[in-house]
């Protein structure tokens, strides 16, 4: 499951999306350290880390999709502000 996302990830790149990725994946690798090791200290608890990490990284898919929506959104913003700025709107020309 996370490889599909990650596949979907490099297809649309943005500016922003490298930090985007490397938090997620640093955040997915902390993640999915912490329920081994727990997994470890539960009884049966190894049967069900697979289905955690899957969990996990589903919640990550949120975040990160969240912030790609928002980045996308502060770079329209700041066009449309550069633009009035430095260019005036379309229209006028």
């Amino acid at each position: 499951m996370a490889e599909e996302h990650r596949r979907d990830d490099e297809q649309r790149e943005g500016q922003f999306d490298p930090q985007i990725n490397a938090a997620r994946e640093a955040a997915e690798n902390k993640i999915n350290r912490i329920i081994d090791d727990f997994a470890k200290k539960v009884p049966g608890g190894e049967q069900f880390k697979e289905k955690a990490k899957d969990m996990a990284g589903g919640a990550l898919n949120m975040v990160q999709d969240e912030a790609r929506k928002r980045s996308g959104g502060i770079l329209g913003q700041a066009g449309n502000v550069l633009s009035r700025l430095f260019g005036g709107s379309r229209s006028e020309r």
